[in-house]
């Protein structure tokens, strides 16, 4: 089975968007942004470049980007608050 060029994921944890490097091809508009600390599995990390990601027939704009991180991660919470976005899910829940 082939990997997945590009992984993106949608995170209840994430405070903002993250690219990771598997998309900093489909990242423009790259900016200097006020450093935010993110917390990772290495310790804390400072991020100051932002950028917009296009998928699609969307644009996630006001990412950061996060070198440190493969994967791409949404923030479901963003998605939700600021964007107007709607999730909805099937099943009781319990793990």
């Amino acid at each position: 089975m082939q990997k997945p060029e590009v992984m993106l994921l949608l995170d209840g944890g994430t405070f903002k968007h993250m690219v990771g490097v598997n998309a900093r091809h489909l990242a423009c508009n790259v900016r200097t942004v006020k450093p935010y600390p993110v917390a990772t599995a290495r310790g804390i990390v400072w991020l100051n470049i932002g950028r917009d990601l296009i998928r699609r027939h969307h644009v996630f704009r006001g990412r950061l980007i996060n070198d440190h991180l493969d994967n791409t991660l949404l923030s479901e919470g963003w998605l939700r608050s600021v964007e107007g976005w709607r999730f909805e899910s099937w099943g009781t829940g319990e793990g």
